[in-house]
């Protein structure tokens, strides 16, 4: 049974910032937050009866931030499950402008909030905006869960020598390995599911507060824990040492927002069109 409830949204002034940027694969939680919200799923009285029923204990807890991202801004906000349901969750976001008018909305759904299991939704809306909120609805569903095997890491940045980034330039014979920053990523899978699919949109945030990129791969980790790694060319320097860009000096964080978690290979495809391609 699905219920819906408005987030009664309260600004926070809070003064924490995020951790150092270490390279032992931790992922880094926002603490600075616009917006702290709690939220108790409504239960039908009908689903508590019964031999097997379980009362519902512990709250949904929201959390938004606002970042700007190139010339616009984006919002994370991260969805806590501290329940002892499983839930679809859906968040249908408002865009307000400075006099508080709604100028857009966006709804998402992430259908893997198990009991405990804590994740992420991004929104990047093409538009100028001043404040976001929010409203959730929660479907209890019994799954199949496996984000919650799912462990991501951001390994930090690196600087390598690969081959030359320009495809036309590699396809006319330059085959040179050239000076190259890359950011660095593993997934792994501890559940028991042998065809997982993944898609991931990896946020990355500098120590201004600010989105340098999003990146999204889809990783394959194999089940039983084994690493699947991957990495991401930022650029590249063909004539000369590579000097790091501005926005990506200092202490650079990754937020994991984890998109789709299937069986299927063509619902990772149709993912991998709307947020790659």
């Amino acid at each position: 049974m699905k219920k819906t409830i408005v987030i009664l949204i309260t600004v926070l002034m809070l003064a924490a910032v995020f951790a150092g940027c270490k390279d032992d694969g931790n992922i880094y939680e926002e603490s600075d937050y616009d917006n702290v919200s709690v939220y108790t799923p409504e239960v039908n009285e009908s689903e508590t009866e019964g031999e097997n029923s379980v009362s519902l204990t512990g709250e949904i807890v929201v959390k938004d931030k606002i970042y700007v991202y190139g010339e616009k801004k984006a919002v994370i906000v991260t969805v806590e499950n501290n329940t002892n349901k499983n839930y679809s969750v859906t968040l249908s976001g408002s865009f307000l402008d400075g006099d508080g008018n709604v100028v857009s909305t966006e709804e998402q759904t992430f259908n893997q909030y198990s009991a405990g299991y804590s994740g992420y939704f991004l929104f990047t809306p093409d538009i100028e905006f001043e404040t976001f909120s929010c409203t959730i609805d929660t479907d209890e569903t019994d799954g199949p869960f496996h984000a919650k095997d799912i462990v991501l890491k951001f390994h930090g940045l690196e600087e390598t020598l690969n081959y030359n980034m320009n495809d036309a330039e590699f396809a006319a014979g330059d085959h040179n390995k050239y000076p190259t920053l890359n950011a660095r990523f593993s997934a792994a899978y501890k559940g028991s599911a042998e065809e997982l699919k993944i898609g991931v949109l990896w946020v990355m945030i500098n120590e201004n507060d600010e989105i340098v990129d999003i990146i999204a791969k889809d990783p394959r980790p194999h089940p039983g824990g084994e690493e699947d790694h991957q990495s991401y060319h930022i650029c590249q320097s063909t004539d000369g040492p590579l000097e790091w860009p501005e926005e990506w000096q200092g202490d650079i964080k990754a937020i994991p927002v984890v998109g789709i978690v299937t069986e299927s290979q063509d619902e990772l495809i149709d993912w991998i069109n709307e947020y790659v391609y």
